[in-house]
Order: structure tokens, then sequence, then C-alpha cells
């Protein structure tokens, strides 16, 4: 014990008598009211104060929004004691009226599917007919995410899919607590809502921006203390409903959630709607310094860095291995923070999949630190659910003001603001976490991975599924040959939309205008800055749903379809088989344009022969598009909404998901025959947790994050893009690994190293 220990040791005995007396027990001990007791059969599980709104039996309680017809006319099976939606009856909405109130009710989609997105199995609890938690058959059923089931439509996510296959019940458990309004009518407090899905919490308290709205943002405006609540006929889609009951909590109002504490005018700044493309120096955008600031990055030292970078993989840089336990080795990593207290991590992009990673990290054990977003209506949620923690919207002043008060940052912004933002954090010592892709270009992927090096600091790009079993799976049973040497791979996915349905994000669209855009161009919301959304891209105009969602099939901002999925579906693949170095890639696309990606595209990339590896042809497809589906799939022969086939001269194995979850053998027989399988030569990662993976390593775990930059993140990030140059370049392209140019094509060097605007 130290002697400043030993001393308040003995300040505290020598005043030991002086401590005023303990105050007795009963003092806190309350006994009135009394709570009500409430009884739950085992039988039926309903609680005994509950009002059974549906039981089987009848709809006494239900009434239709048909306007012609207010006699509910779903069917009833009293079998299972459901009702069915039936089309074109209308709504079903309750007779009674509730406010605050407990929700428990069961649903099923349809088990045979027939259509994807939103059209498969759609339906609503829409509370008090305005707030609605989605109903969706979201079993690997890609769609936007505040809009799958669990979420708060068009407004929060789930915190997790916990969708089960169509055909099976599903419970929701709600609690609901409706919005206050002040006598003229102004919201006192906003509505809350926590919801279980099958167990498992997918809303945590949040708060409501407002009702639900298709078009446009949410909006309170005043209405009735309590309404009815609704289950929607979505287009005629035959969702079923049972077990339906309530519980009314008429209990004390809660205090109005408070308003956040004033922000400093210099965070604040009023968007500027003249954002001005002037230099390739990156500043402060709130700053009256006309000189760079210590990390702003200039063209010129980009492009030194570049070189260096482009060197430094070429020939042999220092190499942080995966793991150094085994060696006796201690961890090779610099800034690493005590296993006895948090990792302090700052966010920047926190709307979104912004608001995940952030779950994600405390989930993991990590503390927020700091928040940031140049959208603060996006970030109201991690807003208010962290109303102590510093809130900015230039990640540049808070990198600089949180320095001391950070240790790593999490990066989920657009694709065109990750490299500037994970530059900045990791030439600070912080260590980093960034969504995929890991940049916009190959050579900002190259001067990350240099910079992650030069500067020791622990790293990880946000594709989730290389934490996976299935990937490991599949690169230990392509290591020990199961389908013996592989020639040829194929993966697809349904980004950005297939023919016939609405896009996930439009690509093979013209840059709105005034002329086309007439309903939708307008000033930006005051919550958005969008001159820093802009960021290091060109100056365009505002124009709705650029941000936060359409931005991905913008050359600007986003990667395309390739883009946003290559780095989930193409990881494994990349991971087994070593898909890097020199090789010929072109493309095959429907539409798109130098400011767009295309409606749909088939991209093909040829490996020589790579050490011990044959050569090798890696087949990507998107937009709708699919290889031809082998005949060992089946009867059926129906390939998956996203997944990879891998051919080998012994056999074919099938990874039907897009984040290889999974991995088989096809026929089906010879998977059931596949009992002896290869020993498991890859470490697991844990709940497969790439955060706490991250976060392991940050506290000096024993081993490198599985898709760390220098590993992994920036050699899978060049392979996904250069199937982009292509695209973009409109000819096939033979890529030289060692010089990182396309041979013969000067003019595809601005698409890998690009430039970038003051802001």
């Amino acid at each position: 014990m130290s002697l400043f220990a030993c001393a308040l040791v003995a300040h505290a005995q020598q005043n030991a008598t002086e401590l005023p007396p303990l105050p007795r027990p009963e003092l806190t001990e309350q006994w009135e009211p009394v709570p009500p007791v409430v009884s739950v059969p085992a039988s039926t599980g309903i609680p005994s104060d509950a009002v059974v709104l549906f039981d089987g039996s009848n709809l006494d309680a239900w009434e239709s929004t048909d306007k012609k017809n207010a006699t509910p006319r779903w069917k009833l099976d009293p079998a299972e004691r459901s009702m069915t939606v039936v089309p074109k009856t209308g709504n079903l909405r309750t007779k009674a009226s509730f406010g605050d109130v407990q929700i428990h009710l069961e649903w099923r989609s349809p088990a045979v599917i027939k259509k994807e997105g939103q059209g498969r199995g759609n339906s609503g609890v829409l509370i008090m007919g305005l707030y609605e938690l989605q109903v969706l058959d979201s079993h690997e059923n890609p769609t936007y995410a505040n809009g799958q089931a669990g979420s708060i439509y068009k407004q929060f996510p789930p915190l997790v899919n916990a969708s089960r296959i169509p055909g099976e019940w599903q419970t929701y458990d709600i609690v609901f607590i409706a919005p206050r309004f002040n006598a003229d009518g102004s919201l006192a407090s906003p509505a809350r809502m926590t919801a279980i899905h099958n167990g498992v919490v997918v809303q945590h308290d949040t708060v409501l921006r407002g009702p639900t709205e298709y078009r446009g943002l949410p909006a309170y405006k005043a209405h009735a203390g309590k309404l009815p609540f609704t289950l929607q006929n979505h287009g005629g889609d035959l969702v079923s409903f049972r077990n339906i009951w309530v519980r009314d909590l008429s209990f004390p109002p809660p205090p109005p959630i408070p308003d956040l504490p004033p922000l400093p005018t210099h965070r604040l700044r009023k968007r500027n709607n003249s954002p001005k493309n002037t230099s390739l120096t990156m500043k402060h955008s709130n700053t009256k310094n006309t000189s760079a600031t210590p990390n702003a990055l200039s063209r010129r030292r980009f492009l030194q860095t570049a070189a260096t970078a482009t060197a430094a993989v070429a020939f042999g840089a220092p190499f942080i291995s995966r793991s150094w336990a085994a060696a006796g080795a201690k961890s090779p990593y610099r800034n690493l923070v005590s296993a006895n207290r948090k990792v302090r991590v700052a966010c920047i992009g926190i709307g979104g999949r912004g608001y995940s990673n952030l779950s994600g990290i405390i989930d993991a054990g990590g503390e927020i630190a700091a928040l940031c977003d140049v959208h603060f209506e996006r970030g109201s949620r991690a807003f208010y659910g962290h109303p102590n923690v510093p809130r900015y919207r230039d990640f540049r002043q808070m990198l600089e003001e949180m320095d001391k008060k950070i240790d790593a940052v999490a990066i989920s912004t657009p694709d065109h603001m990750h490299f500037p933002a994970t530059l900045m954090a990791i030439e600070r010592g912080k260590h980093v976490y960034v969504e995929k892709p890991l940049t916009h270009t190959i050579g900002e992927a190259r001067v990350l991975k240099a910079a992650t090096q030069k500067h020791g600091v622990v790293s990880q790009m946000g594709n989730q599924g290389h934490a996976k079993e299935g990937t490991r799976l599949t690169k230990e049973w392509i290591d020990a040959g199961v389908i013996g040497t592989v020639r040829e791979i194929h993966s697809w996915t349904n980004r950005p939309g297939v023919p016939g349905r609405r896009p996930i994000w439009p690509q093979d669209v013209p840059w709105p205008t005034k002329d086309t855009e007439k309903t939708r161009y307008a000033l930006s919301p005051d919550t958005l800055d969008w001159n820093l959304w802009l960021g290091v891209a060109p100056v365009r105009p505002y124009t709705h749903n650029l941000a936060p969602f359409d931005w991905r099939g913008f050359w600007d901002y986003g990667c395309g379809a390739l883009g946003d999925m290559g780095c989930h579906i193409m990881d494994a693949a990349y991971w087994a088989l070593n898909l890097s170095g020199d090789c010929k890639v072109s493309a095959d696309a429907e539409g798109g344009s130098a400011v767009c990606g295309p409606k749909a595209s088939t991209i093909t990339y040829e490996f020589p022969a790579r050490g011990s590896l044959p050569p090798i042809k890696y087949v990507w497809y998107d937009g709708g598009r699919k290889p031809v589906a082998p005949k060992e799939l089946g009867a059926d022969g129906k390939l998956s909404t996203g997944g990879t086939l891998y051919y080998g001269d012994k056999g074919i194995m099938y990874s039907p998901s897009d984040y290889s979850e999974s991995v088989k053998l096809l026929p089906e027989s010879k998977m059931k025959e596949f009992t002896k399988r290869p020993a498991r030569t890859i470490r697991r990662i844990p709940k497969a947790n790439q955060y706490r993976e991250w976060l392991d390593a940050i506290q000096g775990g024993e081993h490198a994050p599985g898709s760390n930059i220098v590993d992994h993140a920036a050699g899978l990030t060049e392979f996904v893009s250069l199937g982009n140059l292509a695209l973009r370049t409109g000819k096939p392209i033979q890529w030289d690994a060692t010089r990182a140019v396309c041979t013969g094509m000067p003019e595809a060097q601005i698409l890998i190293n690009k430039n970038y605007r003051v802001y």
C-alpha cells in the first residue's frame, strides 16, 4: 500500500468516532400503497387484469376501417384460434381506446413466399392508429432497416433481427407510453416504446419522432390521450394474428424528456447553403484560420502517403501478425487501454447503421465518450439516450477537443467520408472501427493500411460476417480440399433492387434537378449541415433523400451495390482463396453513368495462378441477376436472394446468405453423408461479436481483430473496388497490384486517387 493510501486509512480510523450515526432503516421503507395482486395462470399466460381483445372465438372487440362497411370481415380459424387478413376489407381497429398500454399479440406471415422486400408478409400494429410497429417477414428478406420486422416504421430499425422463418408464429410484447400535449397543443413529452420480439428486446424505451409517415418526416400534432389501435391490411398480405390482450398502464405520467442542453454556437453553426469548391485541402468549416490544420489532408500529402503505402504494400512493410500469444510475445499495438477500465469510444455517424454500431459497442463493454453527426435529427436517438455525452457536428473539432478523453473512434458515415475521418483518428493514435467498405477508393485503402501500420492502432472493418461460423467453415473446408480445387466462384445480391419491384435505393438515375424533382428539391432541413455532409465531395445542391440513404448509388458518395454488399458476400471467398494481386476485371452493366451506378451488373474477375493456387474466375451479380442454379440444388432450383456458389473439381459448396452465416455441400444427400468434418484450424469469435473482438485487442488481448485493416480489410476493399473500376471506365481493366494502376488506362487513375474539396 502506498504512503498516500496508508495516510487515508489512518485518517479514517482517527476520525471514525466523529461520524454521525446512521439513520434507522425504517426511514426508507415504504409500506403504502400496496401493489394489487395480478395472477398469471400457466394455462393461458394472460394476466388477470388484462383485457382480452381476441381469443379466436369472435371479432366482437373490433371494427373495420372500411368506410363502406364497418363490420370486420377478416377470416376466423376456430381450430387454431386465429384471424387472417382478407384482401380489400380494410384494417381492423379496436372499439376500445387506449393511452399508456401493454400489448401482447402473436402474428404469422404466410409460409409460402411469393414476394420479397416489403411485399412479404407486410402488416403493422398502429398504436393509437398513429405509431406503427412494423410486421414483416424479415427472415432472409433484405429491405430498408427501418422497415423490417420490429422497426418503428420509417423511424428506428430494431436493435436486432429476431425473426422466425415464414409460417411460424411470432410474438410481440409492447409497452407504449402515449405522448403528452400542453393546453396550447404543443408537445409536452413524446411517445416512447419498448418492444420485445420473440422474447428479444428490439426497441428499448425508444423516443418516437412523431406519428408514422410513409413520405416525409414525422411531426407531432395534438390528439386525444386515448385512441384505438389498428392491425394493418397491407395490400392483402395474408398475415394472421391470435392471442391479443392488453393491460392499461394509467400510472402517473412520466416526466417529460428534457430538451438537449444548448450547444456552443460554434458547434451548431448555421448551415452553409452555398458550399464552395475552392481547394484540395481539408480545413475546419467553422474556423477563421485559413491555414490547414495539423491533421488536414492536402492532395500533395495524400499522393505522397499513397506512394509510400503502395511501396510498403508491394515491397514488404512491417507486418502485425494476427496472433502473438503463441509466440510468447506481447501485443504489438500502441496506446492500449487497461483491462481495469472501459474503452472510451467516440462515434462519428450515429443514425441508422451508426446507431447499431454504437449499441453493439456498448453491449460489448465499451463506453461512449463523444457523439458526432452532421444531421442532429438523425442523431436524436443517440443524443437522447446519452444526454451527458458531448455532441458535435464536425468530427475534426471533436477529435481535437476530445483528444485526451477518447481511446478509439467508430466511423459510420457515408462511404466518401470514411477515409478523412479514419485517417485523422489514426494519426492521433486512436484505434478505429470503420464501416464497410473501408474506403471510397483503392488509393485511400492503401493509405489507411500504411497509416495503421505506422501508428500501431487496433482496427476493425464492420463486415460482421467475417466473425461468423460460416466464414470459418468455408476457409477450413476449402483448405482441406473438401470440394477439391476451386476454380470458379459465383456471388450475387438483390441490391440495389430487382426488376419489377421498388428498388432498395435508386441507381441508373440522373442527378435530381429542379425540373426533375420539383416536389423534392428544397433547402436542407435546419437539423442538417449540408456542407459538412458533402464533406470532401464536390459541391451539389441539397436534394431530398440523398441523405440519409439514397447516396449509396451515386459515385460521389457511395460505391453502388458492389460496395454496399461486396465486403459481406465476397469476404469468405477472398479470404479462403487469396483473391488478391494482379488480375483482369470486366463488367457487363445495364445503365449507369458518370454520376450514378447501373441498375444491374455482372462483373468477372480473372486471377492467374497465385503460388500453389491455380487460376480462378470469380463472377459477381447484382440488381436481380443471378448465376444459373446448379442441378445439384434440387427440384425447385431456387437460389437465395444473396449468396455464393463455390465450384471445385470434386463438388459444389453453397453459402445461401449475405453474411456467410452457414455453408453446405450440394446436393443435400452429399451434405448428409458429410459426417467426418475437417478439424477446426481457425479461432472462433465468442458469439461472433466483432465489437468485443476489437475491444479485446485494444485492451491488450492475444489476437488481432479478424477484419483489421492491415491483414484483411484493405485488401478486401481493393478486391471489391476493382469491380467498380471496370464499371466506371466501361472497359476491361488489367490490374497491376504492385504499381496500383490499370495497365494502359491512365484515365482510371482519378478513380484510384481522387480529388478532395475544402469544406
